[in-house]
């Protein structure tokens, strides 16, 4: 837009003058012009956090549950920086590790995309002050999650289920051509596909025996001495058998309701 209007005044300018314009002097404007333009993009540009160069996913499209690496490669002493994956989950924090010299970094972190649609995550960070507050840096990347196909294992979490006023929940969902595993975190948490299964961070943990009627499958929280505490919890879907992701949902209890 300030591209546009600029010329746009270029134009008045030229056509308003008495004099016209020689060739040495319309370039002169010209360039003053992009010089101008130049200096506002940078601007524009400029963060509190400073942004790296890069900053990529892989892949960029694929079938759910997709498994997206994002990648920053960034100065050593830039701070701290991590992904808003834009798909209501929350963000990730990124792991960085030093590459040749001491001031150059490759920072990654992976994200499970489970269900179909259009993403765009966001580069995140605090910066090298130590400031507590995490703030975009104006770094997006934009990817597309598609419906698997048919005979591909695929899995669901009803949304309904997700918000509960019970230490006991029941979660339920869809499920097409896999035996599923269900994992509760405490906290909203990164969820890499697949999924490490000698790992024991979850406060509740449940494979096979489910009742799947119609694709349709439900489990209780109801393991003897399991209540979940009133907060936020991140409630994953994986195989069984390969331990690929297949969904992921944010849980919320809250008893005094």
């Amino acid at each position: 837009m300030i591209r546009k209007l600029a010329f746009a005044s270029l134009s008045v300018l030229l056509l308003a003058s008495p004099v016209v314009a020689s060739a040495d002097m319309v370039s002169d404007l010209q360039a003053q012009i992009q010089s101008i333009l130049a200096k506002l993009q940078q601007l524009q540009t400029e963060s509190v956090v400073t942004p790296s160069p890069t900053f990529t996913a892989s892949p960029i499209s694929g079938l759910a549950p997709l498994s997206v690496v994002f990648q920053q490669r960034t100065a050593a002493l830039a701070g701290t920086f991590a992904v808003d994956f834009g798909d209501g989950t929350g963000f990730g924090t990124m792991t960085c590790t030093p590459l040749a010299g001491p001031t150059d970094s490759l920072c990654r972190v992976t994200h499970a995309y489970t269900m179909p649609g259009v993403y765009s995550a966001q580069l995140i960070g605090k910066g090298a002050g130590n400031s507590s507050e995490w703030q975009g840096t104006g770094k997006w990347v934009t990817f597309t999650v598609y419906k698997p196909t048919a005979g591909s294992a695929f899995a669901t979490i009803d949304q309904k289920s997700l918000t509960t006023n019970s230490a006991n929940p029941t979660l339920s969902g869809t499920v097409q051509n896999a035996d599923i595993e269900v994992r509760i975190k405490k906290g909203r948490v990164t969820v890499p596909s697949p999924i490490d299964k000698a790992s024991q961070d979850y406060v509740w943990r449940y494979s096979g025996g489910f009742l799947v009627v119609g694709g349709r499958w439900s489990a209780t929280v109801a393991d003897a001495g399991v209540k979940l505490e009133n907060g936020t919890y991140t409630v994953i879907i994986s195989d069984a058998r390969i331990a690929l992701v297949l969904a992921t949902g944010v849980l919320l209890v809250d008893t005094s309701r």
